[in-house]
């Protein structure tokens, strides 16, 4: 079943991007005063986020990347998970990992350059995660600040 979320002012379009395939949600979001309005993605830098992993050992580190991408560069933690952008899309909360299904659960989002994962971050808080961020400029920018062994591509 479908989100439906209880709350209604403007239809507002979610696209889930997954390559050459898009997925469109409808979300109706509530306060918008406008017909363009701005939304504010909550992110945290590369170098916060290595702070946090070592004062936050509840912290799950969530990551959108397909399948194929995953080869290409790694972050070696067991706080990751992998939840995948087209299974999201696809199968909505039933692609979570268990590590991800509580909305109160610490969550940082990451995917390659940050875009696919900061739409997963606006969907999660919209049905109700309220401690969940994107990582901004995702595992690329994490690889050049922090760890350069993670891997580019």
């Amino acid at each position: 079943m479908p989100l439906q979320p209880q709350w209604a002012q403007h239809n507002v379009l979610i696209l889930l991007r997954v390559h050459c395939v898009s997925v469109v949600r409808s979300y109706k979001v509530n306060g918008m005063e406008d017909d363009n309005p701005q939304f504010t993605i909550p992110e945290i830098t590369p170098l916060e986020l290595v702070a946090r992993l070592q004062a936050e050992p509840a912290l799950v580190l969530l990551d959108v990347r397909e399948p194929f991408e995953l080869t290409r560069a790694r972050l070696s933690d067991p706080r990751v998970v992998y939840a995948p952008l087209s299974e999201l899309a696809r199968r909505q909360l039933d692609a979570l990992p268990a590590a991800a299904h509580d909305s109160d659960t610490p969550l940082v989002v990451f995917c390659h350059m940050g875009q696919r994962s900061a739409q997963v971050v606006y969907w999660l808080r919209e049905i109700g995660w309220s401690h969940v961020v994107n990582l901004s400029g995702g595992i690329h920018a994490y690889a050049s600040q922090v760890d350069r062994s993670i891997g580019f591509y």
